[in-house]
């Protein structure tokens, strides 16, 4: 579906398509999806994940195709979103099309210490994320 909305949605121009948690799961197949589907020239990805050696090695495990660019990108981090967002604003003009929100973590800790990551990662990170994410993708 994912896919669908994004052929619909820009027609032949290029697009910048970002996705969080993308070195592994589903984010990974996402971007192997993509890969498939889009010329290299029509699509760039950003890659985002926190740890930037996983990330590489995602890389290379998709043939460094030159359209997907690493992001580090740690939900749980306002300094490291907001170091994630001024990259996109230097680098690709501010410009970008999709985002999948698809990092997150999960715990079978019951602590709250374990609870407060859980929501810093998955709902509150998330959400500084689109705060600052919504403006470029509107202009």
């Amino acid at each position: 579906m994912c896919i669908s909305i994004v052929k619909m949605s820009f027609g032949e121009e290029q697009r910048i398509i970002l996705i969080t948690g993308a070195n592994k799961g589903i984010g990974f197949v996402l971007v192997k999806k993509l890969l498939k589907e889009f010329p290299s020239d029509s699509t760039l990805i950003l890659l985002a994940c926190r740890d930037l050696k996983k990330g590489e090695d995602a890389l290379i495990q998709l043939n460094s195709p030159s359209n997907v660019k690493l992001l580090q990108l740690d939900t749980s981090s306002r300094e490291s979103i907001i170091r994630a967002v001024d990259q996109i604003k230097q680098f690709y003009d501010g410009k970008l099309d999709v985002v999948v929100n698809n990092a997150a973590i999960s715990t079978t800790e019951i602590t709250v210490n374990a609870a407060r990551e859980l929501f810093n990662t998955n709902y509150y990170g998330i959400k500084i994320l689109n705060e600052y994410l919504i403006p470029l993708m509107r202009e």
